[in-house]
């Protein structure tokens, strides 16, 4: 199921764990509390201490659901050549990726919603803000106890890129953002760009206006995966016609079955930057 998704993304997929189940499993995610506790100063000889409760973690499930795609063709334009069969089965393969591309992007781009507010920066992405986003970057990483990356779409990075002067670009900066369009690092951070994704049938991309103005600082570590992708039970493949045994209407046709749903779980502290220009 996953052979045919195109590797421009691989950054991204970093953030996502893939999960399969058996069909009727129940999927189920414990997330620790992440709170940390005070530690006091003690006279010792006595027992007068204020007790700090330590709290239990939740558990998470992410809701899964049926799909499909089915697709035909005529018999006789498929006997002469006419039709390439393989080409329209691996046709719904790429279809499914992109369905699930656009469904994952849309749940990364939906984990600001879990934040604490002081874990969000609203700001105006500028030369003379560059001051307060770094600070606001260097309290995340502070919070976290790890470094930090920078993730957005390939708009929010070039924004946030722009706050550097353009002249006093070196020369290896300059050849690097002429050929790929974007710097592998701002201020001594790694950034990551998303490239676009439409939504499935469309060349709309599933990233929103909102969405161009968010930059998500992302602890570097290689088991924070917040999305969650439950492929629930076996695919399964069925093409009828092509044995003799037709159709009414003399066509040959295959189908794809399976079950499987995207979700976000959050167990580390990240932090988010919104341009509010």
């Amino acid at each position: 199921m996953v052979s045919g998704w195109d590797g421009t993304n691989a950054r991204f997929m970093d953030y996502v764990e893939d999960i399969n189940i058996a069909d009727g499993d129940m999927n189920s995610f414990y997330v620790q509390d992440p709170s940390l506790l005070t530690v006091s100063v003690w006279a010792g000889e006595h027992h007068d201490i204020i007790r700090q409760k330590v709290l239990p973690g939740k558990t998470f499930s992410i809701e899964t659901s049926n799909y499909v795609i089915k697709v035909y063709a005529d018999y006789e334009l498929f006997q002469m050549g006419k039709v390439d069969f393989a080409g329209m089965v691996d046709l719904m393969y790429k279809s499914i990726a992109q369905y699930r591309y656009s469904a994952l992007y849309s749940a990364f781009m939906s984990m600001d919603t879990y934040l604490p507010a002081d874990m969000k920066l609203q700001s105006a992405i500028t030369e003379q803000t560059k001051g307060a986003l770094l600070e606001h970057i260097e309290a995340i990483k502070a919070a976290t106890g790890k470094d930090v990356v920078l993730v957005g779409t390939r708009t929010a990075i070039q924004t946030l890129q722009n706050t550097v002067p353009y002249a006093i670009w070196s020369g290896n900066m300059k050849d690097e953002q002429n050929q790929k369009g974007i710097l592998a690092m701002w201020e001594g951070y790694d950034c990551v760009a998303l490239d676009r994704v439409n939504l499935p049938g469309t060349r709309t991309s599933v990233f929103t206006a909102e969405d161009n103005k968010k930059i998500f600082i992302m602890p570097v570590d290689s088991e924070f995966k917040p999305i969650k992708r439950v492929n629930e039970g076996d695919v399964e493949y069925v093409e009828r016609g092509f044995d003799g045994t037709f159709t009414q209407d003399r066509t040959v046709e295959a189908a794809i079955w399976y079950k499987e749903g995207v979700g976000v779980v959050i167990n580390e502290l990240f932090g988010e930057i919104v341009n509010n220009a």
